[in-house]
C-alpha cells in the first residue's frame, strides 16, 4: 500500500515530493472517508532532546489533508492548502513517532474541508493534536504527468529538525525574526516549483515556539491557524513574529512569512495566528 500510494502521489505531482520523503512519511491508506498515515520517529525530524515538535505536527496534518483531497478527486487534481488549524492537546514524548487519521467533512466546488487526528505510535495512541484543513484544486493536469518507479531519496541531514542548519533566529520573546534558506528537500510540487505547504506551516510554528521559549514567562504552542496566501517558491523564507499579549496562563502571538523571489518584489506568502500556553500549567 505504501508504494502504491506514494507512486500515485509522485505521478500526480510530476516527481517525488522531497519534503514528505525527507520526513519519513508512510502512507497507510488514502480514502476520502478514511486516510491513515505514519511518521516513525527519526532523529532528524526531532529536537535535540529527541522530541517531535509542532512543526512536524503541522507537516503531518498537511500531508494527511492532501491525501484525503487527492483521493476525493480520484488522483486527477493537484491540491494546495488554503488554511490549516492545529490544536495541540499533549506533548509528544521523546523518542516516539506519530500516527494520523483523516476524513473529508465536506467538498464544495473544488475545495475540500478535512479533519485530522494525530496520536502517538507507541501503543498508547495518546491524542497529540487535532487539525482541520481547507484544501483547493489548483490544477487538473494530464494524469499521470510522469509515470514510473521512484528510487528512495538519500539526504545528508542528520537533524535535529529546525536547528541552525535549517533556521536562524534573531530577537527575543517579544519580537523574533527567523530566516530559512531554501534547501533541496523543502520541495513539495516539482511541476509548479512550489515548496511544501507543511514546510511553510512548520517554519511559522517553529518560530512561534521559539518566541514562546524566549519569553520571560515561558510558553509553548497551543492552538494556531495558518493561512497560505501565495505559493512558496524555491528561495529564502523570512518570518517576523511577535507576542501580542502574555497572560498568566495563555499568550497570543502572530507571525508572517515573506519571500523575495528573483525578479519579484518582497511579498507575504503565509501568516499564523497562535495561542500559547504557559509552561507551568
Amino acid at each position: 500500500m505504501q508504494e502504491n500510494i506514494k507512486n500515485q502521489t509522485y505521478d500526480l505531482y510530476g516527481g517525488q515530493v522531497y519534503f514528505s520523503e525527507w520526513c519519513g512519511v508512510r502512507y497507510l491508506k488514502s480514502d476520502p472517508h478514511d486516510t491513515r498515515m505514519a511518521i516513525p520517529w527519526l532523529p532528524h525530524i526531532a529536537s535535540a532532546k529527541g522530541v517531535i515538535g509542532p512543526g512536524i505536527l503541522a507537516v503531518m496534518a498537511d500531508v494527511v489533508g492532501g491525501q484525503v483531497a487527492s483521493a476525493e478527486y480520484d488522483w486527477k487534481a493537484q491540491i494546495a492548502t488554503i488554511s490549516l488549524a492545529l490544536n495541540v492537546t499533549s506533548a509528544v514524548p521523546a523518542g516516539v513517532g506519530l500516527l494520523a487519521s483523516g476524513r473529508k467533512i465536506i467538498e464544495d466546488g473544488g475545495t475540500i474541508l478535512s479533519d485530522v487526528q494525530i496520536t502517538t505510535d507507541d501503543g498508547n495512541e495518546t491524542l497529540i493534536a487535532n487539525a482541520r484543513l481547507r484544501k483547493i484544486v489548483i490544477a487538473r493536469p494530464p494524469y499521470p504527468i510522469k509515470p514510473g518507479q521512484y528510487t528512495p531519496l538519500e539526504f545528508e541531514d542528520s537533524g535535529p529538525f529546525m536547528s541552525e542548519q535549517d533556521i536562524v533566529f534573531n530577537g527575543n520573546g517579544d519580537k523574533l525574526h527567523s530566516r530559512m534558506e531554501a534547501r533541496p528537500h523543502f520541495m513539495g510540487n516539482i511541476a509548479r516549483g512550489a515548496l511544501h505547504g507543511g514546510l511553510v506551516a512548520a517554519g511559522l510554528l517553529e518560530t512561534i515556539a521559539e518566541l514562546g521559549k524566549r519569553h520571560e514567562r515561558g510558553f509553548v504552542p497551543f492552538d494556531g491557524v495558518v493561512d497560505f496566501l501565495a505559493p512558496a517558491r524555491d528561495t529564502a523564507m523570512d518570518v517576523s513574529a511577535q507576542m501580542l499579549q502574555a497572560g498568566g496562563r495563555v499568550g497570543f502571538a502572530e507571525a508572517e512569512m515573506f519571500q523575495e523571489p528573483s525578479g519579484s518584489e518582497r511579498h507575504k506568502i503565509a501568516r499564523l495566528s497562535a495561542t500559547l500556553r504557559h509552561l507551568k500549567n
